[in-house]
């Protein structure tokens, strides 16, 4: 009977300690991801910060993909009466190529790019409609300039799983640099009654939050390397549907040694 007692003491002894191990172990849990809550506040989240931080490897991706992206501020003619649009875009080649989505480019009137807080003129190199993609070149304002050189990113050569935490970089309802964090989803078809004409109708669901002069702008993963392409909102849902990768790697080889077409250009203040 002592002996039992003994036992007793010593299962209650284990407990308590494996207890406190685990108190200890969520307690560091939390405090590592308050320190990483913490260390992202220079990041800009569309809709709030997630629920919980970003892993350290796709928030170094975020910050290092800033300066790859870009802003099209764009005037379209409606009626006789100029009114003023964005989009987003994102650099693959050091000589200033850039893909963005085909509506951010289609029938503008002027565009200006914008990256880094330069402003560029545009010549068009190529369309692709059922993708709704557009590669452009990015060209000193001024003609009497020497060309500028650009930090481009990678397309990536992996397939994404189902549930694969991505970021999606771009310039949505602000013309700030802003975030969105999600999972790649599935492929998906637009239903035929949310069908727009001239817009995208299968690609990637991409279920981060997202919204209006996002288009264009790159999901990248923790690599830094982009996996997929914003192309649009799904009506009512600020969800997005997105190009993938293998279609922006066909779209790239077939285009970037096209001669380009001269966009107009218009000057705006920063």
């Amino acid at each position: 009977m002592f002996s039992s007692k003994i036992g007793g003491l010593a299962f209650a002894a284990r407990s308590l300690g494996a207890l406190g191990t685990s108190i200890k172990t969520r307690l560091e849990q939390i405090t590592d991801r308050e320190k990483l809550r913490l260390d992202q506040k220079d990041i800009t989240f569309f809709g709030g910060e997630p629920d919980l931080p970003l892993p350290q490897a796709l928030a170094d991706a975020v910050r290092s993909a800033k300066e790859s992206v870009v802003i099209f501020m764009n005037t379209i003619s409606n009626n006789g009466s100029l009114s003023l649009g964005h989009g987003s875009g994102f650099v693959v080649g050091d000589d200033g190529l850039v893909l963005t989505a085909r509506h951010v480019m289609r029938g503008k009137k002027t565009v200006n790019a914008i990256t880094k807080g330069k402003h560029y003129r545009v010549s068009l190199l190529g369309e692709d409609r059922k993708n709704d993609l557009s590669l452009v070149r990015l060209l000193p304002a001024l003609a009497t300039e020497e060309p500028h050189r650009f930090k481009s990113l990678l397309l990536s050569d992996e397939e994404l799983f189902r549930g694969r935490l991505v970021a999606g970089l771009g310039f949505p309802l602000k013309v700030k640099y802003q975030v969105s964090v999600g999972t790649y989803l599935a492929e998906f078809v637009v239903p035929p009654d949310l069908a727009l004409p001239d817009a995208l109708a299968e690609g990637i669901l991409f279920d981060g939050l997202w919204d209006e002069g996002g288009s264009g702008g790159p999901i990248i993963t923790e690599k830094g390397v982009v996996a997929l392409a914003a192309a649009m909102e799904i009506t009512g849902e600020r969800r997005l549907m997105a190009v993938g990768c293998a279609e922006l790697q066909e779209f790239l080889a077939a285009n970037r040694y096209n001669k380009g077409t001269d966009v107009p250009f218009h000057s705006i203040e920063d």
